[in-house]
C-alpha cells in the first residue's frame, strides 16, 4: 500500500513541477508588452535547472514505490 502511494506522491511531484513551470512561464508572459503567441513554456537553461531537482525527487520516489526491497 505505502508503494504506490509513494508512486503516486511521485507522479504528483513532477505533474507539479512542470504545472508550476508552465503557470510561472505563462506568468511572465503577461507582463510582456509585446504579448506572447506560444502555449508550451520555454526550456531555458536557468529553468531546467530549477525544474531538475523536484523531477529528480519525483523520479526517486517513484522508484522507490517500485523496489522490492
Amino acid at each position: 500500500m505505502w508503494r504506490r502511494a509513494l508512486q503516486g506522491l511521485g507522479v504528483l511531484v513532477v505533474l507539479g513541477a512542470i504545472g508550476i513551470w508552465w503557470l510561472l512561464d505563462l506568468y511572465g508572459c503577461e507582463f510582456n508588452p509585446g504579448g506572447c503567441s506560444r502555449i508550451l513554456p520555454r526550456p531555458t537553461l536557468d529553468a531546467m535547472l530549477v525544474l531538475s531537482l523536484p523531477v529528480a525527487l519525483g523520479l526517486w520516489l517513484i522508484w522507490l514505490g517500485r523496489s522490492k526491497h
